[in-house]
């Protein structure tokens, strides 16, 4: 059931661009096309550009906050985050919970404050001969299910304090990405460490197996707006016009609280030790066939859907995107239209290879579950809304490249 179960409520190429809102917010020609007369050079920012990256490229990053400070002060190194490359233009992260989102979100105006890591073997280690095909997404299979799971409090404290034990169903950010490997049976360190241990800093240490990459930020053009991309990438998806990769990650956190609780005690009774920890645990749950009162929790579940479903923000964020686009490229600006062209490319890559993914979801889906496991109307609903996924992501697919072929040069 993979990456749509959860996938509508994740970032898809469709939910971010670097054009997404300040263009929309700001018509000033002056800040958004040509330097003015008076121009002064502002701070220059820099993208994580996903053309660069490969999946399972891990990236440590040295944050600046009293807490970033605390874990690097505990871990004695330089790095307080670890994140993971996924492939398809998105990186895996538990920072406010789990999260999938686009890599152009990365946006610092110190590049060195990042560290990009590469496992030097690790298209060849991976031994699984079902696996080679998805070599370039391979970490966005084996993690995606864990999308919107809460972040573990408790394992990261664990990891100096022994006699702590993380919370199940829950991950930080170093053991994410351990994580990642150990799904793939892929070694990341010389003397192996259980996942729930490691620390950000084990990354950067003679013990791992990952060796540096450079030069895997692009700088943007120096305008005044984007400045306002390079805070906290969370604090600037909770201020979009449309927060839409904000809406769906809480949207997901309301449907585990209001079915999960329920859908555990029911497996109690039948003797099955279940944790609903994310909408991907319900909706396998629910394909039990002895689940109690599953039938009607399905058929809830599919009409809280339908009312909480954010169809009609994604709509909204796409037009803003689409606007952004065409404003930005209205102004006939070379900075800002190499910026457009490199973002466009980047998505369209991202969408071809995404588009290939719910189709073949959506095709497993109509015989999905498998007997003796039970099909209900939740899982039907899924299939639908997969189905029309694939439409609007073609859809989609066409206008950037429309909007691509437009652009001079």
């Amino acid at each position: 059931m993979g990456s749509f179960s959860d996938g509508m409520l994740n970032e898809w190429p469709t939910s971010h661009n670097v054009f997404s809102a300040p263009i929309t917010v700001h018509q000033d020609r002056d800040k958004v096309g040509r330097p003015a007369a008076n121009h002064v050079r502002y701070m220059m920012f820099y993208q994580l550009d996903a053309e660069k990256l490969r999946s399972g490229d891990v990236l440590l990053e040295a944050g600046s906050g009293l807490i970033s400070e605390a874990i690097k002060i505990a871990d004695r190194g330089a790095f307080s985050h670890a994140f993971l490359y996924v492939g398809m233009s998105m990186i895996m992260e538990a920072d406010e919970g789990v999260r999938m989102l686009m890599a152009s979100r990365v946006i610092t105006d110190s590049p060195d404050k990042f560290l990009v890591l590469r496992h030097p073997d690790y298209e060849q280690m991976i031994n699984n001969p079902e696996w080679g095909k998805f070599t370039n997404s391979l970490m966005f299979w084996l993690l995606q299910p864990e999308a919107n799971k809460d972040y573990n409090w408790r394992g990261m404290f664990g990891t100096k304090l022994p006699f702590l034990n993380g919370t199940k169903g829950t991950f930080f950010c170093s053991q994410l990405v351990a994580e990642g490997y150990r799904r793939a049976r892929i070694h990341l360190f010389r003397a192996e460490i259980p996942p729930e241990r490691v620390t950000p800093n084990m990354f950067d240490s003679a013990n791992c197996l990952l060796k540096p990459v450079a030069g895997c930020f692009t700088a943007l053009p120096d305008r005044s707006w984007i400045a306002e991309f390079g805070q906290n990438r969370y604090d600037v998806m909770k201020e979009e016009p449309v927060p839409l990769a904000h809406i769906t990650h809480e949207r997901a956190k309301e449907i585990v609280a209001a079915f999960g609780p329920r859908v555990d005690e029911l497996t109690r009774r039948i003797n099955k030790k279940q944790h609903i920890a994310s909408v991907q645990d319900l909706y396998l749950t629910l394909t039990f066939p002895d689940l109690p009162e599953a039938d009607q929790i399905s058929d809830e579940l599919v009409e809280f859907m339908e009312r909480r479903f954010p169809a009609a923000e994604r709509l909204n964020f796409i037009e803003l995107c689409k606007r952004s686009f065409e404003y930005g490229i209205s102004l006939k600006d070379a900075e800002v239209n190499a910026l457009i062209t490199r973002t466009l490319r980047r998505d369209i890559s991202a969408t071809e290879r995404l588009v290939a993914v719910i189709a073949g979801q959506a095709q497993m889906m109509k015989a999905f579950p498998p007997p003796p496991l039970k099909r209900r109307s939740i899982h039907k609903w899924l299939e639908k809304k997969l189905a029309d996924a694939v439409a609007s992501e073609k859809e989609l697919l066409q206008w950037r490249k429309n909007a691509l072929a437009r652009i001079p040069g």
